[in-house]
């Protein structure tokens, strides 16, 4: 019960951390050093879904399950986050467009 309360709370301040922007398919939180984090872990992506992280997200991880690869079109649409401080892609296909 203890474990459910914390996890609605945890939903619920990133949420309003992040504006009530979180995409579906990834995890939205702060990391250990308070920075807003967007963490998308589902493999077989086929694209990035930016569209649905907040504009001040400073960390994103795109890391899927390693028998689960995403095939992904990197480009400029990263310009959007101003305050991106890392960004980890791993286990992923990645194609580059201008």
């Amino acid at each position: 019960m203890v474990a459910v309360l914390l996890q609605l709370l945890s939903l619920t301040q990133g949420q309003t951390l992040f504006g009530g922007l979180c995409p579906d398919k990834c995890h939205c939180s702060l990391d250990e050093r308070g920075r807003m984090e967007v963490a998308c872990t589902q493999g077989r992506l086929l694209e990035i879904p930016t569209i649905r992280m907040s504009p001040s997200t400073e960390v994103i991880r795109i890391t899927p399950p390693p028998n689960q690869p995403n095939h992904l079109a990197i480009g400029r649409f990263f310009k959007q986050f101003k305050k991106l401080e890392e960004l980890h892609i791993v286990r992923n296909f990645v194609y580059y467009y201008l």
